[in-house]
């Protein structure tokens, strides 16, 4: 046979085949697996992180207070906007009635180039969203939510890091997160 080897007499060993059905049978059931908690893993990493409170507060001069170390409050003002109208939101208040076609913008007195600002529907659910950032001496976020809000539902609006919980600005001072809470109008 001048040193071919026919395939037709290769013989595979049966314990050989076994192992091989073995793997491929638990390298479909490990995909399976996978796409099923693909959307599980996706929510569990777009939840927002816990809010912390500050521990120890210093009073400022303008009869405001801030951690005392660590990170700061942060220095930023949240405005929901419609075609006619805003409203400036506030930490634990919530702004009721809220038009369907409402955005959002962020406006820091200071740069936060790892600043990140997320709309949650209920249950925690990241809402799509598109964003336009602008910074500078200032920071400018708009956030434009890519479809019409729900009508009588609950959102909360979160802004945070987005290599941590705490979004840093240029100098690198740590600010703590802040959330607030929005409902919109009913049917």
């Amino acid at each position: 046979m001048d040193g071919r080897v026919s395939r037709r007499n290769r013989r595979i060993d049966p314990k050989k085949k076994r192992r091989r059905r073995l793997l491929l049978a638990g390298l479909l059931v490990g995909l399976a697996a996978g796409a099923t908690l693909a959307p599980r893993l996706l929510d569990a990493l777009a939840a927002p992180p816990p809010i912390e409170p500050p521990l120890e507060e210093v009073a400022l001069e303008d009869g405001t207070s801030e951690p005392a170390s660590g990170p700061r409050l942060l220095p930023a003002r949240l405005v929901a906007r419609t075609a006619i109208e805003g409203f400036e939101l506030r930490e634990g208040e919530i702004l009721d009635d809220l038009a369907l076609d409402a955005f959002f913008v962020l406006e820091a007195e200071v740069p936060l180039p790892d600043l990140r600002l997320r709309l949650f529907g209920e249950a925690e659910r990241p809402v799509p969203a598109d964003e336009v950032i602008e910074i500078g001496a200032k920071t400018r976020y708009l956030l434009q939510p890519k479809d019409a809000l729900r009508p009588g539902a609950s959102y909360s609006l979160v802004a945070d890091g987005q290599e941590s919980a705490h979004p840093t600005d240029a100098a690198g001072q740590k600010y703590l997160p802040a959330r607030w809470a929005i409902a919109t109008r009913g049917n």
